[in-house]
Order: C-alpha cells, then sequence, then structure tokens
C-alpha cells in the first residue's frame, strides 16, 4: 500500500465541515481529481459498529451515534422536551436512520425554482438523484442504475403488510408500483436505502470507495469550531482535533454540511447572523444575515397502534423463526433483519390543495418505548424499543407543515447544543395532522382489516372529536428527524444563500445540506440532501473551472 502524503501546511483546496449525507457525496466528488486536495472534517466517529450496518441493528444502536440536541420547551404539545435526532458518526443521518428513500413530489422542485432557486425545479434535479441511486429491481422510469447508494424495495412477505396493502387499496388509494418513479401518489411497498441486505449509507456509498485517495483526508472527533473570515473572504476552518486547536487553510472554497442545526449555528459563532443576537454573545459581526438559523421545519408524525390476527414481523422474530433469518441475512441479503421501520406506505391528499400532502407508514409490528419504563409513555425513541406480540402501528404525517422554528446560540462557547425552538403542532398542522390520522384510521376500518379482527390500541375508538385527537396528538406526536430550511435558498436579498448555494455577502463559503431547502419536500428527506449535494458538486467544479 502507498504511504499517504503528508500535507505539511494544512492547506487544501476545499475544506468541508461535516461527514453527513451531504459531506459524504462532495468528498466524494470533489476529489475525484488527484489534484484537488480536501480535508472533510467530521466530529463524530467512523462507521463501523455492525448494528449501523445491520438494518434490524438501528433497535439498539448506540446512544454515542447519536448528538440528541435537546430543544426548547413546546409550547405545542404543554412543555413537552424533545431530543433532535443528528447522526454523531461518517455518514450522518444516513449511517442512524430508519433508510427511507423517497424523493420528494416533483412539485416540491418545481416550487424551489418558482420561489426564486433557478436550477432546482424538478427536471433541472432529476439528473441528480438518478445519478445518485442504484435502484435494484424492475427497471423503472427515472430510475437510476449505476449509482453510490443502493435502492431496493421491502421485500419481506408478512401477513400484515398484505393487509395494509389490500386495505389501503379498499379505502380508495390507488397502488402505485413506484413512488419515486413518475408520480408519488398512491400506496407501494416502501423503498430503502440498502444493498445486499445491509444498510447503504452516503459514508458506505460515497466515502468509502474514496476514503484511500492521497487528496482526500477524513478527520474525525474533529469540532469546527468556527469559519474564519479575512474581509469579506472564508479562508479556513477553526477546528478542536485531540486536545489541540487546528486551522485548516481553504484556497477555494469552504463547505459547510454540518446539517440544518449546525450550519446556521457555525455561521453564527463565525459571526454571520442576526447582528443583535451576536453582539449578545459578544461576537463580532462580519454579515448582518437575519435569516440564518429562522425558517426551520419539520415534519410531525403521530403514533397510532393496532392489534391483529395476522402475522407480524414479532412472529418472526421468536428464536426459531430469527435463526432463520439470520441465516438467511447472512447468505442473501434478506429476510427479517432486513426491517428497520417501515415496510409500506401511502402518499395522498387531503384537501387537494397539493399533488401530496399525507404521507402514512406502515410499521409491521408493534412496540414500546423505553420513556414508558420510564414512566413516560409519550416520547418516541426508535433507538430503544422493546416488542409487542401481533401489533402493528402506522405513522400519519402532514408533508407541508406551516410551522417555523429557529436555531439559535445558546452560547458562544462552539461544544454547546444549539438553541432550538419549535412548536410541532399549532395551529393549522395540527388540524392537517388531525386529518391524516382519521385517513389512516380508514384504512383499519375496511373489511380486509375487520376479517383479521383487527383492534385500535392508541389512541383507541374513545377518540373522535378534534379536542380528542388534538389532546392526544399533544403527547404522541413526534419528530421525524428531518430538520430543514435554516440556511435559506433563494434568490431574493433575505435568502442565507443564493442558487448556487453561496454564502451571501462573502465569498469561498457556501452551505450544502437540508438546511438551504425553501421548504421542506414530501416525505423523509435523505434522498434530497443527496441529491442537493450531487448538484452542488457540479456547482462547485463548474465555478472551479471559470476562476
Amino acid at each position: 500500500m502507498k504511504a499517504r502524503k503528508i500535507n505539511p501546511e494544512n492547506k487544501w483546496d476545499y475544506v468541508i465541515v461535516g461527514g453527513g449525507s451531504a459531506g459524504c457525496v462532495l468528498a466524494n466528488r470533489l476529489s475525484a481529481d488527484p489534484a484537488v486536495r480536501v480535508l472533510l472534517l467530521e466530529a463524530g466517529g467512523w462507521d463501523r459498529h455492525p448494528l449501523i450496518r445491520i438494518p434490524a441493528g438501528i433497535a439498539k444502536l448506540p446512544a454515542r451515534y447519536d448528538w440528541r440536541y435537546v430543544g426548547a420547551p413546546d409550547a405545542s404539545r404543554g412543555g413537552m422536551v424533545d431530543s433532535w435526532v443528528a447522526g454523531k458518526v461518517l455518514g450522518g443521518g444516513s449511517s442512524i436512520n430508519m433508510m427511507f428513500w423517497v424523493r420528494g413530489e416533483p412539485s416540491d422542485f418545481d416550487g424551489w425554482r418558482d420561489q426564486g432557486c433557478v436550477g432546482w425545479g424538478y427536471q433541472d434535479v432529476l439528473p441528480y438523484f438518478e445519478r445518485a441511486e442504484t435502484f435494484a429491481d424492475e427497471p423503472s422510469l427515472h430510475r437510476g442504475r449505476s449509482g453510490p447508494i443502493g435502492v431496493k424495495r421491502v421485500s419481506i412477505k408478512l401477513e400484515v403488510i398484505e393487509d395494509f396493502l389490500d386495505a389501503a387499496k379498499a379505502a380508495g388509494h390507488v397502488p402505485n408500483p413506484d413512488y419515486n418513479g413518475e408520480r408519488q401518489q398512491g400506496v407501494s411497498m416502501a423503498q430503502v436505502s440498502q444493498r445486499r441486505g445491509f444498510r447503504s449509507s452516503a459514508a458506505r456509498g460515497y466515502l468509502a470507495p474514496a476514503r484511500r485517495r492521497s487528496n482526500l483526508t477524513i478527520r474525525t472527533s474533529a469540532l469546527a469550531t468556527r469559519i474564519r473570515i479575512e474581509g469579506q473572504r472564508a479562508v479556513g476552518v477553526e477546528y478542536r482535533h485531540e486536545g489541540r486547536r487546528v486551522f485548516a487553510c481553504a484556497d477555494a472554497e469552504v463547505i459547510l454540511s454540518a446539517g440544518a442545526l449546525v450550519s446556521p449555528k457555525l455561521l453564527m459563532l463565525s459571526g454571520v447572523g442576526p447582528a443583535d443576537h451576536l453582539r449578545d454573545h459578544n461576537i463580532e459581526v462580519c454579515v448582518d444575515a437575519p435569516a440564518v438559523g429562522t425558517n426551520l421545519q419539520e415534519h410531525a408524525y403521530g403514533m397510532m397502534m393496532y392489534g391483529t390476527t395476522a402475522g407480524t414481523l414479532a412472529e418472526e422474530l421468536k428464536p426459531l423463526r430469527a435463526l432463520k433469518h439470520a441465516v438467511d441475512f447472512a447468505i442473501r441479503g434478506r429476510g427479517a433483519l432486513t426491517v428497520a421501520g417501515g415496510a409500506a406506505v401511502v402518499f395522498s391528499q387531503i384537501a387537494g390543495a397539493l399533488p401530496t400532502e399525507v404521507e402514512i407508514i406502515l410499521m409491521p409490528i408493534g412496540m414500546s418505548f423505553k420513556a414508558e419504563a420510564d414512566g413516560d409513555g409519550t416520547r418516541h425513541d426508535i433507538h430503544d424499543v422493546k416488542v409487542r406480540p401481533h401489533g402493528l402501528m402506522v405513522y400519519p404525517s402532514f408533508v407541508h407543515p406551516v410551522g417555523r422554528g429557529t436555531v439559535r446560540l445558546a452560547s458562544s462557547d462552539p461544544s454547546a447544543t444549539p438553541a432550538i425552538g419549535h412548536e410541532l403542532v399549532s395551529g393549522h398542522d395540527m388540524t392537517a395532522l388531525i386529518a391524516a390520522c382519521r385517513q389512516a384510521r380508514e384504512i383499519f376500518h375496511t373489511p380486509v382489516m375487520k376479517a383479521r379482527a383487527v383492534t385500535e390500541q392508541l389512541p383507541s375508538d374513545d377518540v373522535q372529536t378534534d379536542e380528542q385527537w388534538a389532546a392526544y396528538l399533544r403527547t404522541h406526536a413526534f419528530h421525524a428527524y428531518h430538520p430543514t430550511g435554516t440556511c435559506r435558498m433563494g434568490s431574493d436579498g433575505s435568502s442565507v444563500v443564493d442558487p448556487q448555494l453561496r454564502v451571501r455577502g462573502l465569498q469561498g463559503l457556501r452551505v450544502v445540506d437540508a438546511s438551504i431547502f425553501p421548504t421542506i419536500t414530501s416525505g423523509n428527506t435523505n434522498a434530497p440532501v443527496i441529491m442537493v449535494a450531487e448538484r452542488a458538486a457540479d456547482l462547485i467544479l463548474q465555478d472551479s473551472t471559470t476562476q
């Protein structure tokens, strides 16, 4: 093996802050040219733990892989305090999420374009979705066949899944063979980011093939403390590593890919943000940018639980069957160990204002969460669960929330958790979530479900009125782990980044992650984040050839 070249001057062309989904994409694409020097800084660690690789391992994933940022009390849910999940590991969210692969409704991206984000309409971004994936199932229009991320339909056969598909059809939802294809609406088997049964994270798909390049350095346990700005240009990144303070010089660009909760925090620590807020923390103002840290969006999911006589995933996890599934996974990459979460999904409308307004995810198993053992049954923590026999769950969501929150500095200490303020189910969002839950309930009132003696355990048939639903959801709605929007992209002067993702008011600095979304997409957000990074890599490389 060739010895890695050392960079004695600590000078790079590109310094990428954050080794999550976007950062992994950028590290691969920008380092493809051996003449370009790239440094990737990740505050977490490597993704080598087997529970990261095995999809079902998500239920027992060690807490050290999740930042678990604590938010402010949520007034819309009686002051509940949430943990905001964020991957503390290479691959970021793609290493700890439930692997749902959802591009979003095409009109989401046409909406971005119409809001002034030139070059971000659906036809503009479609090639980047295609570039990112290898779709393992039968060919479908506009699906990638040779990308870094493996994508496949959930393939396990369970009675509970077949019942859900049939019941959704009986409730009026049209079968859709590919919700990432020509249209999103309808009932479908879920698609997940997996390859040969293993999690296909951005760290595995993008970073692993590139990590031995001599021009790419990956530095883990490296906490970025601020971007150094000289005049109106970002010149590098200051960070802490192995007890030392280090400066990495970026000759071309600094790229923030730390996610929707940390990218705005780092901008503010560096003097880019609301001037009064920065002065309150004794930070010198470089650019007065009031929009930094605003526009925080998140999907709220309701939690509904049912009992059934149909076969569920719980029965497949009993000792003898579990052994069979372990062998099936080891030999064929199939079986129960490939199921991390959702197995089927419905995308639908409520009032028809937008093509997709509701997402309903089927979990083919019933679960109790650790918080229940602690005396608080209202918290949803997928990383520490107990299985309930003969049960299933559905998670309805309204995918276009109107509520907006903020990310602010709690302290000028870079290691401090950002101050996150957000009301999950206030006003219109509560009304819409109730409508989504009622739509999910309709599926379970069909003859298909009655034949299985299905009973609603949560919230129970006693919950009927809007007031009863609201009371229930104030304690059982939960975050989807889809924070977006805090460094909004746009053509207007108040946006944080322009359509090339360059931070306004500065040179040599871009933001590339979910924080640039003007509006949240219709469903799970990892696939759109990877698309954004793929397109950003092209924008960055195009700029490098014209300078």
